[in-house]
């Protein structure tokens, strides 16, 4: 196992939804999709939104919707934050949410 990997076990095991992100996204590109719904599951117990998108965008059909008020949230720190790191990374999440045939308002 990789340093890196490992410190994202020892984060995860403390409870820290973006290290279940985090190793979630690597299983899916190791294509290892039972593990990685189960780490994306336990980084939204924990709060974390954008695993939500990722789920629901790995995990779902088409027809089902993906929770507005988490996306509008999203939408409203995109369109305050100046921070242009921050803004790329809710960028992806917001476009998953447009990808899924959902009405689109932002400034995206």
């Amino acid at each position: 196992m990789k340093k890196k990997e490992e410190e994202l076990w020892i984060r995860a095991l403390k409870d820290d939804g973006k290290a279940f992100r985090k190793l979630g996204k690597r299983f899916l590109e190791q294509g290892r999709k039972e593990l990685a719904g189960l780490c994306l599951q336990k980084a939204i117990e924990r709060g974390d939104e954008k695993s939500f998108f990722l789920y629901h965008l790995h995990f779902f059909s088409g027809d089902q919707p993906v929770d507005d008020c988490s996306y509008r949230e999203m939408l409203e720190e995109y369109k305050q934050t100046q921070d242009k790191k921050l803004r790329r990374q809710l960028k992806k999440y917001l476009e998953i949410h447009k990808g899924q045939g959902q009405e689109e308002e932002s400034l995206l």
